[in-house]
C-alpha cells in the first residue's frame, strides 16, 4: 500500500536525497537491516509539530550505523557521512556518537538530529 499523506511523503523524500547522499543503504524499518555489513543509514520515526492540517515540522533521528569494530576507522566513516549530510545542506540540527541495537547486535552509531517542513499543496 502506497502512503500519500504529508508525513509519509515526507518520509520516502528524506529517504530518496539520504540515498543520493551517503554511500550506504538507507532502511525505514530495522527489519530489513539484515546483512548490510558495512552500515547503513536508519530513519527514525520522527516526532512533529503541526501548524495547521497541510503544514507540519517534522523531526527526525538518524542513526548512521557503522560496522562493528568501532575503531579509528569506524569513528572517521561515520564522521564522513555526517559531514557529506552537511554538505547536501539536509537541515542536519546535531550529532553525537550513539550504539545502536539492531537484533541483538550492538554496533557503533552517529546518532543525527535534524528537522524539515511538510507540506501538502
Amino acid at each position: 500500500m502506497a502512503y500519500t499523506d504529508l508525513f509519509n511523503e515526507a518520509i520516502d523524500d528524506l529517504k530518496a536525497t539520504l540515498q543520493t547522499v551517503s554511500g550506504l543503504p538507507v532502511v525505514d524499518n530495522p527489519q530489513n537491516a539484515a546483512g548490510f555489513v558495512n552500515g547503513f543509514v536508519l530513519i527514525q520515526a520522527p516526532s512533529f509539530e503541526a501548524f495547521n492540517f497541510n503544514i507540519a515540522k517534522l523531526t527526525f533521528e538518524l542513526l548512521i550505523i557503522l560496522p562493528a569494530q568501532g575503531n579509528l576507522s569506524t569513528l572517521r566513516r561515520g564522521l564522513e557521512i555526517a559531514a557529506a549530510l552537511l554538505a547536501k545542506k539536509i537541515a542536519v540540527l546535531s550529532g553525537r556518537p550513539a550504539t545502536a541495537d539492531i537484533g541483538g547486535v550492538e554496533s557503533p552509531a552517529y546518532a543525527l538530529t535534524l528537522s524539515l517542513q511538510a507540506q501538502t499543496a
